[in-house]
């Protein structure tokens, strides 16, 4: 499937709190489109992130870069959803250390 504004934040990272809303959001229609709960774990982890920017006006962004690089291409292409949903919340995890 097909998500622009995810890829884009994995590709160049995380350039702004709407740009994450956004992909959020994307995620979340991904979601119910498939039926695919990962979907819904990476949307709720980028509702996080924007909340977080959003709330703060700044982002340290390179840590949340590495962890969405490294663990959604992990999550997306794990060989069940189980598998997915299990690194889906290894991500929220670090994601809300960061955060912290």
């Amino acid at each position: 499937m097909k998500l622009p504004l995810l890829d884009r934040i994995i590709a160049e990272g995380l350039t702004s709190a709407t740009v994450t809303a956004d992909a959020a959001e994307e995620c979340w229609e991904a979601s119910e489109n498939t039926g695919d709960a990962r979907y819904s774990s990476i949307a709720r982890t980028l509702e996080l992130i924007a909340e977080h920017w959003e709330q703060k006006r700044m982002l340290a962004t390179e840590g949340l870069d590495r962890v969405l690089r490294n663990l959604v291409p992990t999550i997306l292409n794990a060989k069940t959803a189980q598998e997915g949903a299990s690194w889906a919340r290894v991500m929220r995890g670090e994601i809300a250390e960061a955060l912290n």
